[in-house]
């Protein structure tokens, strides 16, 4: 039961200590600074921050400033504006009820304050947007060493320059809002690179949107069509009377308008496709516009159809693969897959090629059918104007129709009579087969009142039978069950009756003979 008791204490005791942070789950924390910058001058934020890599509770941060320890609850220790006692070497650590980690990295913090043997300058002192950034460094002690000169903005460096001379300058060209914020230099001797720097103040460069504007007119534009860009200025005093000049990739394009802030495009092609911009000369000074894309859109052309079946005959179940091309256009190009020109069964956007491929599975007879593609892209789009994809589904295996008039009674209506007309045939024959196998009937004993009799009986039932087919053949057409029944029933009569003229014939013959 102790024994118990024991193992109970010491799982409440490693709960606690992994609630509080134990030595073995953490290690030294992370100091981390921000902006990171070799150096900063009086009056810049600082921030500099501890992580611990996972959140703890009960934790204090310790904080140490040039050796000396100060502690804070935060995790993060800002310098609102720097000044030259906060010029130093950083670490900390956090501690817990349980323990305490081991010291984090250390960052070297430089604070300097500007000094009046250097300046900064920045020209023109109004800049606008892809005009040229001139900045002037200059070191107001004449020295004859070797001197390095470096710009920073934001506290990153964008050059360095070795010279003898006490000033030295730095030019940005075509810059662009990006190029915008604080900008200082320092300065310090090449031979002796742990000696003194010296740096300058802050010089805010604010870049400003060009007052040159360039309108493209239509916004969309298509081959064939007529484009007319326009460059105008939107403050006159600055660059309202000045020269124009229209660009195309860089590379300068004459006009042939009357007008000379006019580049009229009289029929576009894709050749005219580019990045424009204006540029205005006036009293020393250069203003651009932004540039403009100029795309010449080129209308879908009518897709074709294929597809990777042998023949044009299909059967449920079967997986086929359509394809429709587009070989012209300005893709992006949206394809789409029809059933009867209608029925829509597949809408695909090609952006690198020209062919869409869908997929199509037979699941019913519906699926054989008429398949059309169209195509359509930013400029255009065309329905129904290539040649069909013309597929029929195949009769299943075992399966049969009959279609007489397209009435499915009359097909019934006419298996049944076939089948009734053979089984009287079947009965006509077996009858006749019996009578021929009964042996011959002897009449060399009857009377020549029978013979007579027969002959008679014979020649009435032969006019009645002939007057009856000249009736039948008289009457109406139409073949019913009835008057099919009937016309049986005569060819029997008809058998008989002559098989009676035929022996009476004989007997009267033979009678004539003797």
């Amino acid at each position: 039961m102790e024994i118990f008791s024991a193992l109970l204490l010491l799982e409440q005791v490693m709960i606690l200590q992994i609630r509080e942070g134990s030595s073995v789950e953490t290690g030294a924390p992370e100091l981390t600074m921000e902006p990171m910058w070799d150096r900063f001058l009086t009056g810049d934020r600082i921030t500099l921050s501890c992580n611990a890599g996972r959140e703890l509770r009960s934790t204090t941060y310790n904080w140490i400033i040039k050796e000396t320890i100060k502690e804070f609850r935060e995790k993060t220790y800002i310098i609102e504006a720097a000044t030259k006692e906060d010029d130093g070497e950083y670490r900390c650590q956090y501690s817990t009820s349980a323990h305490k980690t081991p010291y984090s990295n250390s960052i070297l913090v430089k604070v300097s304050s500007p000094d009046s043997l250097m300046s900064i300058e920045s020209e023109p002192e109004a800049l606008w947007y892809a005009q040229t950034l001139k900045l002037s460094c200059k070191f107001k002690f004449r020295m004859q060493d070797e001197l390095i000169y470096t710009f920073y903005r934001e506290g990153s460096v964008v050059a360095e320059i070795r010279t003898r001379n006490e000033s030295v300058c730095f030019e940005k060209e075509r810059v662009t809002f990006e190029d915008t914020g604080r900008y200082r230099c320092q300065m310090q001797f090449v031979n002796h690179p742990k000696g003194p720097v010296y740096t300058s103040a802050y010089k805010h460069v604010d870049v400003q949107e060009s007052p040159v504007i360039l309108q493209v007119n239509p916004r969309l534009q298509r081959a064939g069509d007529s484009i007319t860009l326009s460059c105008s200025c939107a403050q006159d005093h600055l660059c309202g009377r000045g020269q124009i000049s229209f660009y195309r990739n860089e590379t300068i394009i004459s006009s042939d308008s009357v007008s000379h802030n006019i580049y009229h495009i009289q029929q576009a092609t894709l050749m005219d496709s580019g990045w424009y911009c204006c540029m205005v000369f006036q009293n020393l000074s250069t203003f651009m516009s932004l540039r403009v894309e100029v795309t010449i859109q080129i209308p879908v052309s009518c897709p074709s159809i294929n597809s990777d079946l042998k023949g044009s005959t299909i059967s449920i179940g079967d997986r086929f693969t359509i394809q429709c091309t587009s070989e012209r256009g300005t893709l992006p190009i949206n394809l789409l897959l029809y059933r009867h020109h209608h029925e829509l069964l597949g809408n695909t956007t090609v952006i690198d090629s020209r062919t869409a491929t869908f997929h199509v599975t037979v699941a019913s007879e519906g699926e054989g059918a008429v398949y059309s593609c169209d195509a359509e892209n930013a400029v255009t789009r065309v329905v129904n104007c290539g040649e069909p994809l013309t597929l029929t589904l195949s009769d299943p295996p075992g399966n049969f129709a009959l279609i007489v008039g397209g009435s499915a009674v009359a097909a019934v209506l006419l298996t049944f009579l076939l089948l009734f007309a053979v089984c009287r045939l079947c009965q006509k024959e077996g009858v006749q087969n019996i009578s021929n196998s009964q042996p011959s009937r002897d009449v060399s004993g009857s009377t020549s009142g029978d013979i007579v009799y027969s002959v008679v009986q014979g020649n009435r039932k032969e006019r009645g039978h002939i007057r009856a087919r000249r009736e039948s053949r008289e009457a109406d057409s139409h073949v019913t069950y009835a008057s099919l029944m009937h016309l049986e029933r005569t060819r029997e009569q008809d058998v008989r009756a002559g098989r009676q003229e035929d022996n009476g014939s004989s007997i009267y013959q033979n009678i004539r003979r003797s």
